[in-house]
């Protein structure tokens, strides 16, 4: 190494260092304050298992996704728990080491200051925050998206080495293995690597391809499984045009976007780094930055197609795989050599308002996920038998906070206690009681749930087929729970 290259290098390190330090203040020390909603209590509670191989035969019957994550978050509770801070600290510690690697890629393909811009906003992005503190798939996948794209751009700049190629085709098998939506970024990759290999490699371009391509064959079986159990059917009920809204909205403002009227202004900071770029960069810096944003949009836009011809999973949160390329693109006018001071601000406003919304959510609850902790103790514990019906999602959040409950109490049971739990309609008024005979005892309201209770003096049968009719209730919402 030439010496002056040395103290390039530590000048660089320490504010990398930094941003890791500042990435992982922000997923941390709050960890436990947000209770856990409804997708990680499913994790905690029907995925997890006390054996390995109990936890994967849950896999086809209770999720959407591939093993690789529920394998690790197993492993991981085995000394650190399944409490809020336990598992939820894997994730943040893998989202704290998706900073380097997007310091890495943006490096690789712009500049150096460019590699630091991306690893600000991977940093102190708050829809990255949120996902580091989620005991779910999606932080793993952001990272592994990530390393497969950093060597995706190593092989093409090294002609598709041997040890360049094998470490992308792991890594990329291993991202198929955490969320099926990994192939709309890994597919792309693989054309791009077998179009542009050299005559000489291209053979060993094509064994890289074809192990990923085994993976995704051997997954397959699993996910028309998962497929086959309708759990991916909520999404086809949401506008297609407000999930594209979701796109710019949460990477600029983070998972509450909707409750930040100022989210366009990120919006227009990022949209000012792309015309740095095109004013200001020179030819490798916009050619680097080309690559990340086209290999970005082919993984949006595969997806996007399938959902217009009817093939619809299309959703953000599947595509968190695309957020290390997005951001490498969307940085990269902040640092190109020629950005100057402007650059250099608006990279600062940036950071420094996603901090803000950081601070903001997490002291705001109504800003927070819903607070399954909190209803669960306002709902206590039963003196006699009583049924608990979820008019949002289901079952498993008082599971994992300690309420033992069962699914089967067709055709009806005789209680004196009915109990509906849900998100809170603002101004609605007291719900009617949907049991003939049961009247209003309590209604409470917890941040964004309202836990209501109806009492009747005799029991009186309830049954669940008529609660899910009358409520229009997600399957298993409608539980019995005893003393």
């Amino acid at each position: 190494m030439a010496t002056s290259e040395r103290p390039r290098r530590a000048v660089l390190a320490a504010p990398l260092l930094a941003l890791c330090a500042l990435a992982a203040l922000l997923r941390f020390p709050t960890l436990d304050l947000q209770s856990f909603w409804f997708d990680e209590a499913v994790t905690v509670v029907d995925d997890l298992r006390p054996s390995l191989a109990a936890t994967l035969a849950r896999l086809p019957s209770q999720e959407l996704a591939p093993p690789l994550y529920f394998v690790l978050a197993w492993a991981w509770s085995r000394p650190f728990g399944t409490g809020e801070v336990g598992l939820r600290s894997l994730s943040a510690l893998i989202g704290t080491l998706t900073v380097p690697v997007a310091y890495a890629a943006g490096a690789q393909l712009v500049s150096r200051r460019s590699g630091l811009a991306a690893a600000a906003l991977v940093a102190v992005s708050p829809l990255l925050v949120y996902y580091s503190q989620e005991a779910r798939p999606y932080a793993l996948v952001i990272l592994l998206g990530g390393v497969s794209f950093l060597l995706f751009t190593r092989a093409l700049e090294a002609g598709a080495r041997g040890r360049t190629l094998a470490g992308w085709a792991i890594v990329s098998a291993l991202a198929l293995a955490t969320h099926y939506f990994a192939a709309f970024l890994v597919a792309p990759e693989a054309l791009w690597l077998l179009a542009r290999s050299p005559r000489g490699r291209r053979a060993g371009a094509a064994l890289a391809v074809a192990l990923v391509g085994a993976t995704g064959f051997a997954l397959l079986p699993l996910a028309l499984t998962q497929l086959a159990s309708g759990g991916a059917t909520w999404i086809g009920r949401i506008p297609l045009s407000a999930r594209l809204l979701d796109f710019p909205e949460k990477y600029s403002a983070g998972w509450q976007s909707a409750e930040n009227p100022a989210w366009p202004l990120p919006a227009l900071l990022l949209a000012l780094s792309l015309a740095l770029l095109a004013a200001r960069g020179d030819s490798r810096e916009r050619r680097g930055a080309a690559l990340a944003l086209l290999l970005a949009a082919a993984t949006l836009l595969v997806p996007l197609a399938l959902a217009f011809g009817g093939l619809d999973f299309f959703t953000f949160r599947h595509l968190m795989v695309v957020a290390v390329p997005l951001i490498v693109g969307l940085a990269a006018g902040f640092g190109v050599r020629r950005a100057g001071r402007v650059g250099s601000v608006a990279l600062a406003a940036l950071c420094l308002g996603s901090v803000a919304v950081n601070a903001l959510v997490f002291a705001t609850p109504r800003l927070q996920r819903d607070d399954w902790r909190a209803a669960s103790a306002v709902l206590g514990r039963p003196s006699a038998p009583r049924v608990l019906a979820f008019t949002s999602f289901s079952r498993e959040p008082v599971q994992a906070y300690g309420h033992r409950v069962e699914e089967a109490i067709a055709p009806a049971v005789r209680v004196s206690e009915l109990v509906l739990i849900g998100n809170t309609v603002a101004g609605a008024p007291p719900p009617r009681p949907p049991v003939p005979g049961f009247r209003l005892f309590d209604r409470r309201t917890v941040q964004k749930l309202t836990v209501v209770r109806y009492r009747s003096d005799p029991p009186r049968p309830v049954g669940e087929a008529a609660l899910v009719e009358e409520l229009g209730l997600f399957p298993h919402a409608v539980v019995l729970e005893r003393p």
